[in-house]
């Protein structure tokens, strides 16, 4: 899971590169999702990460109210 690797490095820009890595292969899990979005400055960019993981699981609260809080 590349959301655990990105966890367990330091390197940013080796972290931004998984990511990109997982969002070009449309990953299709949820945590992925969340935690690219929690890296991202841009509120367009973060709400699409955000509604990839409510598309992925729309009984995901928090998610919702985020998307909600940046709307």
């Amino acid at each position: 899971m590349l959301s655990v690797a990105a966890r367990d490095t330091c390197d940013l820009r080796f972290v931004s590169e998984l990511m990109s890595k997982a969002l070009m292969e449309d990953s299709n899990l949820e945590v992925d999702w969340l935690y690219y979005a929690s890296r991202l400055d841009r509120v367009d960019e973060r709400c699409y990460c955000l509604q990839r993981a409510l598309d992925i699981n729309p009984n995901n609260d928090w998610t919702r109210r985020e998307i909600a809080r940046l709307s």
